[in-house]
């Protein structure tokens, strides 16, 4: 039964009530909230977790959990349709930690990973188009298989080192270095990665902030200037932006990298 459908009548049984119709309200408010759960649902409606839990197994059949976790992955599932967002944005943006995670959570109700999902939905785009792969969650030897096949793309990957993470980061330097008009960069990126130049970028930049929180010690504010931002709160509203947390908290999760070796050697051999 899908309780969260916009096709689903309201009077359908289980999703008729009031109840029904305020825990699907304060969960469609909070679903980007990593550390919302049963409690704070619970919390909100006014009644012990256990209570909560007994009533909806009564009226709906599920869980408060299961209705958390049916709403975040259907959700997950339209974002995904509307190509807007990288894998790793609607992970966030549906409240999930961790985007392996997600990735789990998603398999084992659509039956492939977001990524494919998303594919299924790519429409007219170009037949070679092999995006868009966030850089830190595409299948490990992805990135290593495209620059590879595409010269043009090594070499853009070397030029971006000599530049990378400065702030002022001009598409047409990039463009010149590579012998390319800005235009002509753009629709290569695009139909090979899926990403115009100043979104991979800019998703680089935020990527190494996370490899940087998750493989050193250093400050937030160290962290800010190495990944090019110009003060340590534009860093900061820019990680929140796509991570959902603030780069402190990020941090207190001690998870290590998830990215994959390619862009693990990109951060670490930048400047070389």
């Amino acid at each position: 039964m899908d309780l969260f459908s916009s096709e689903q009548p309201a009077n359908h049984d289980g999703f008729g009530g009031a109840l029904l119709q305020s825990v699907a309200a304060i969960i469609a408010a909070n679903a980007s909230n990593p550390q919302f759960g049963v409690p704070q649902l619970a919390q909100e409606i006014g009644v012990s977790p256990t209570h909560l839990k007994r009533l909806l197994r009564k009226s709906a059949k599920v869980s408060p959990g299961q209705l958390i976790r049916t709403y975040r992955l259907q959700k997950a599932a339209s974002l995904l349709q509307d190509q807007q967002l990288l894998v790793k944005e609607v992970a966030y943006a549906v409240g999930f930690r961790q985007p392996t995670a997600f990735t789990a959570a998603f398999r084992s109700v659509y039956g492939c990973s977001p990524a494919e999902y998303q594919h299924r939905f790519a429409g007219d785009r170009p037949r070679n188009y092999r995006g868009p792969y966030p850089p830190g969650q595409a299948p490990e030897g992805e990135w290593e298989a495209l620059v590879a096949a595409h010269a043009w793309l090594a070499e853009f990957f070397e030029v971006l080192g000599r530049f990378f993470p400065a702030e002022e980061l001009a598409i047409e330097a990039l463009a010149r270095q590579l012998l390319m008009s800005p235009k002509q960069l753009t629709r290569r990126l695009r139909e090979v990665v899926g990403l115009p130049p100043a979104r991979l970028v800019r998703y680089l930049r935020l990527e190494f902030g996370e490899y940087l929180l998750c493989s050193t010690d250093y400050s937030i504010t160290e962290i800010a200037y190495e990944t090019g931002f110009s003060d340590t709160a534009h860093f900061c509203r820019a990680f929140r932006s796509l991570y959902r947390l603030s780069p402190g908290d990020f941090r207190k999760l001690q998870q290590p990298y998830a990215g994959n070796a390619f862009f693990k050697k990109f951060y670490e051999g930048r400047n070389a």
